[in-house]
């Protein structure tokens, strides 16, 4: 009995084999599951059309399947998950032979999976979330680049893969609604896609079902994957959907995004066609975010972490601080910054440093901030304050999808607090930290000041000695000087003496002639 069980669980082709409770993901034409290489025992996933599909008319020749195929075997991308063969599944009196597709093994599992997990309740912590990002991009502008539209962007189709070096690469994957263009701005008019997800000129056809003659749009353009993109990173971002669709699932949807992520979204989800997103418009403002250098700043007054997105190339420690006053409202004149117990300003920062110039900081070494009219000050209480949702009631009787769903919130909240927990414990350390560190730096002010004074004691002493130095020397030189203006008078009256005292002789000689002179002419 058993051995029946398990033929009718095992199937395989001619170099994999796999069985069907190794389930990775079901989809409304196929299911994926993990296989393996005969040969080598290598895991990989292989997808399998359903039963449904397989009793279309004329399965072997289906559009759908064949352009799949066609698909996969031209894409080449590290963020596109890679089809490594295409195989014929074994025969069995339930199944007909049919081909199946063997694909990479995503160890870590679809994103979707990854987002209702309790932990990530409320969306990817920001590291993981900037990375994916960055993958899905890249993944989008390799897809645009081959004229290729997806169609079907969404959290279950990227997958995970988590590197021997514990990396994590994003990758596009289920190609079966997708299909390439002749041009950028080629129409189609088949509606593929997920309701959640789906761009509102789709859905008011798909699900709705508005009729042209009520104004519906019959044809699209590959744009319809920036709509699908821009509500994933939405949903990735906060763990819950931007919108909510007419008769579907409810969900939170007040929940901020980081400053970088809004405009972004706000131009992937827009429906005027005249202010929306365009491919390169988000392939660019995906590059700029990605490639920031993000500062972590520890706002010691409001005893919280912030982050602080700088450009490499255009940003300095100046911008730094006003992209800090965007966030805590201390203006830069304001603003004291200490990074390892080292001054951030302008005796010991050019201000025209790039960005990469700044320091490295993490969670755990952040540059401190602090308040300069009041650095240790806080008006709050309790500085450290956490929105903790609340917990929801279950009802009165037993309803097992309702019950599931207040589970599944109430541990996602549980998670919430132990991460808060967590975070708090870490706030504190800081806090010390942050205090210890402004100690130091006040000591060192003050030993600073110190040195200061004492050179100017020093020097006032030595211009004190100078000054009584250079007071004896001009006492002295006056000194001198008048001596020497004394013996230049005396020699001058000695001059002039001498000089009367001949003119006294020639006088009295004169006197003398004269009358001698007077009786030789009479």
């Amino acid at each position: 009995m058993s051995n029946t069980i398990m033929a009718t669980k095992l199937k395989g082709s001619n170099n994999y084999i796999w069985w069907e409770k190794d389930e990775l993901g079901k989809g409304a034409t196929a299911t994926v599951y993990k296989c393996r290489e005969k040969k080598t025992g290598d895991v990989y996933a292989v997808k399998v059309f359903s039963n449904r599909h397989r009793d279309r008319p004329n399965y072997h020749e289906s559009a759908q399947q064949e352009r799949e195929f066609s698909l996969l075997q031209k894409l080449k991308h590290d963020n596109i998950v890679k089809m490594l063969s295409i195989e014929e599944e074994s025969q069995t009196a339930e199944r007909p032979a049919s081909r199946v597709i063997v694909m990479e093994y995503c160890n870590g599992g679809s994103l979707y999976s990854i987002l209702e997990q309790p932990a990530n309740a409320y969306g990817l912590e920001e590291p993981e979330f900037l990375l994916f990002l960055k993958h899905i991009a890249q993944g989008m502008q390799y897809l645009r680049e081959q004229k290729v539209v997806h169609r079907d962007i969404k959290p279950g189709n990227i997958m995970k893969l988590t590197t021997s070096e514990g990396r994590s690469v994003y990758k596009l994957t289920d190609f079966g609604a997708a299909r390439k263009l002749e041009a950028d701005d080629e129409c189609f008019t088949s509606l593929y896609g997920t309701e959640e997800y789906l761009h509102p000129d789709l859905y008011d056809r798909a699900v709705i079902r508005t009729s042209s003659a009520f104004g519906a749009k019959t044809s699209f353009t590959s744009s319809v994957d920036l709509w699908s993109v821009g509500v994933t990173i939405y949903h990735v971002a906060t763990g819950s959907l931007p919108f909510r669709p007419y008769g579907g699932r409810r969900n939170r949807a007040d929940i901020g995004l980081q400053n970088q992520i809004v405009p972004l979204i706000a131009g992937l989800v827009e429906t005027d066609i005249n202010y929306c997103s365009d491919f390169n418009k988000f392939f660019n403002e995906v590059s700029a975010i990605v490639n920031k250098i993000i500062i972590t700043v520890f706002d010691s007054c409001h005893c919280q972490l912030i982050k602080v997105y700088c450009d490499p190339q255009k940003d300095n420690l100046r911008r730094m601080k006003e992209l800090i006053e965007e966030q805590c409202g201390y203006r830069p004149s304001e603003q004291l910054l200490l990074y390892e117990n080292t001054k951030l300003d302008d005796e010991t920062s050019d201000h025209s440093f790039s960005a990469d110039k700044l320091p490295i900081t993490t969670d755990t070494n952040p540059v401190l901030l602090y308040h300069c009219s009041d650095p240790l000050s806080n008006t709050d209480e309790h500085p450290i304050k956490h929105n903790i949702p609340k917990f929801s009631r279950f009802g009165s009787y037993y309803d097992l999808e309702r019950d599931y769903q207040l589970a599944k919130t109430c541990t996602g909240i549980m998670k919430y607090i132990c991460v808060k927990v967590k975070l708090t414990l870490s706030l504190q350390a800081l806090l010390d930290k942050a205090v210890k560190a402004y100690e130091h730096n006040l000591i060192k002010m003050v030993l600073l000041l110190s040195d200061n004074i004492k050179m100017v004691i020093c020097s006032a002493e030595e211009v004190r000695v100078r000054y009584s130095f250079m007071k004896d020397v001009a006492m002295l030189h006056t000194k001198n000087s008048m001596q020497e203006s004394a013996l230049k008078l005396n020699r001058k009256i000695e001059n002039l003496s001498t000089k009367v005292d001949e003119v006294s002789l020639l006088t009295e000689t004169w006197y003398t002639v004269l009358p001698l002179c007077m009786l030789y002419h009479g």
